[in-house]
């Protein structure tokens, strides 16, 4: 069984540890996550849809 949040955990190594999934919406997924600069718990939104479909430059043209 792969783990699904292995590629972001990979793509934020060394500056966050990303422990969850706390919620999911339409176009993104929030994650908690551990700010190892700041020693401190974040919430880290990470878009679900392709950055080049259409709905996703309807809202970041």
């Amino acid at each position: 069984m792969s783990d699904p949040i292995g590629p972001i955990r990979q793509a934020v190594a060394g500056r966050y540890d990303i422990e969850r999934e706390i919620g999911q919406g339409a176009f993104a997924s929030v994650y908690l996550a551990r700010d190892l600069r700041h020693d401190r718990y974040v919430a880290f939104k990470v878009l679900n849809a392709d950055p080049s479909s259409s709905s996703i430059r309807t809202f970041f043209p």
